[in-house]
């Protein structure tokens, strides 16, 4: 229980400093003050933040994997099966890269290449290399050098086979979902379109999973000697973690500004606060509301008034900001007074 406090307690305040600074570089490239309004500010903060966790979640799944890989739960020597060869490979890396290939990327290229050709069966053969990808891959590893014939399908048999199966089972599953929270965190930030684009975005995902697989390098006799005598060891056995390095650099990678602006963008779009969505406002007269005359659409007898569809950049607290060609102007920032200005909805076709 006082782990799950600390880890809650954690969560929020990265969530808050996270939010801070998505707001601060939405803000800045929007040219809207800041703070805001400081009655919601802490609320707003902690919701974006919390949000643009989501959007990384592919960080989040690249660590439930690494899980794995470090810890090796079941005990299955994974640095062991995961550079196991045939005789006619010397090297242990071009086993490394040949035995990702086989189990890591198969299911996400053969649903791609089904797709491409629209292949009607292609999630259903997709979901089945999940099941059988796992199998045959270990079932590879631990015979790399004998025939089914002189094997006899004995490994079947064994405790290490099963629990090789259930651990790279669950590699391979979630890595699977890994692709798509990494294809559609790009496409939210990067505007991600043609094909090439997303081509060379699975690209550097493969190349990046390769090192999150990586187990971290086995120390030395003199280093596990040292590591008796230091009381700074765990700074030294991260950095022995290849995927450590990738983790850092995706998370400096979100805090470029200008995909930090995009990620701020695309959680208020999704929140519904801003970030560019069109929206209409009507208000009565007699609350005596005053909008620039090109926001407003049209007046009616009962006393109401309609704006334009307008393009609302940040909507939350008392000052509602739009932007686009308005007051004779290609890109004008407008404030505008929320209180009394009340959002229409339109639901469904208005012909029918």
């Amino acid at each position: 229980m006082g782990k799950l406090k600390s880890i809650t307690k954690n969560g929020a305040l990265i969530s808050s400093l996270l939010g801070l600074y998505y707001l601060f570089v939405f803000t800045s490239y929007e040219k809207i003050p800041f703070p805001l309004d400081m009655s919601v500010l802490p609320t707003m903060l902690v919701a974006l933040g919390m949000l643009c966790l989501l959007f990384t979640l592919v960080a989040l799944l690249y660590s439930s994997i690494s899980v794995i890989v470090l810890t090796d739960p079941l005990e299955i020597d994974y640095e062991s099966i995961i550079i196991s060869r045939p005789k006619w490979i010397n090297s242990t890396v071009t086993a490394n890269i040949l035995n990702y290939i086989i189990f890591f990327c198969f299911s996400p290229l053969l649903l791609f290449s089904l797709s491409i050709l629209d292949y009607k069966y292609a999630n259903e053969f997709t979901f089945l290399s999940l099941f059988l990808i796992p199998l045959l891959f270990v079932y590879y590893a631990l015979t790399p050098n004998q025939t089914i014939k002189e094997e006899k399908l004995k490994v079947f048999k064994s405790l290490l086979f099963w629990k090789s199966v259930i651990t790279f089972f669950y590699i391979g599953v979630f890595s699977f979902l890994s692709v798509f929270v990494y294809i559609k965190y790009f496409k939210f930030v990067l505007s991600l379109t043609s094909d090439f684009q997303y081509i060379t975005a699975l690209v550097v995902f493969f190349v990046f999973s390769f090192f999150i697989l990586l187990p971290p390098r086995k120390k030395t006799f003199y280093q596990r000697n040292s590591d008796v005598y230091s009381k700074h060891y765990f700074a030294k056995d991260i950095l022995r973690i290849p995927a450590f390095f990738i983790y850092s650099f995706l998370l400096l990678l979100t805090l470029i500004p200008s995909i930090a602006y995009n990620t701020a963008t695309t959680s208020f779009k999704f929140l519904n606060v801003g970030g560019g969505i069109e929206r209409s406002y009507y208000y009565s007269k007699s609350s005596k509301i005053t909008l620039p005359p090109e926001l407003i659409d049209k007046c009616n007898d009962v006393g109401y008034c309609q704006t334009k569809k307008l393009n609302v950049i940040f909507d939350l607290g008392g000052v509602l900001y739009v932007k686009g060609a308005y007051i004779n102007n290609s890109e004008a920032l407008i404030a505008l007074p929320k209180l009394n200005l009340y959002m229409i909805i339109e639901v469904g076709d208005k012909n029918t």
